[in-house]
């Protein structure tokens, strides 16, 4: 009986260091995303002079992946496509869609819009 108690506390141990190991694994996959389309974000900033619209036709159906024009929203997903990063970049380590929320001018409460394409000068 007490070989039992022994290798069933033992199991429970170890589960729970495999769930923390995991959860770990999906954080630092997630913070490895979150680089990549930091930096597709920058580029496209410095690209076009202006952030992308998000993508808002997730639901009820799947993401598309592309940035919708005009933005009817400043919330959304990542529109991975527009960036030119492959769909799997905008899931998180727990298969979520990463969220991405950009000013869209007044109706946020900002004075900038930062999808709207710069001014000719």
């Amino acid at each position: 009986m007490a070989v039992v108690v022994i290798m069933a506390v033992v199991m429970t141990a170890s589960l729970k260091l495999l769930g923390t190991q995991i959860d770990n694994a999906a954080l630092k996959q997630t913070r490895d995303k979150h680089a990549a389309i930091e930096q597709a974000l920058i580029w496209h900033l410095r690209t076009f002079g202006h952030l992308p619209c998000p993508d808002t036709n997730f639901s009820p159906a799947p993401a598309t992946g592309s940035a919708t024009v005009p933005c009817p929203s400043g919330y959304g997903v990542v529109p991975w496509i527009t960036l030119g990063l492959p769909r799997d970049a905008a899931i998180d380590g727990w298969g979520n869609f990463i969220s991405y929320r950009v000013a869209t001018g007044p109706a946020s409460g900002t004075t900038t819009d930062w999808t709207a394409p710069p001014a000719p000068s």
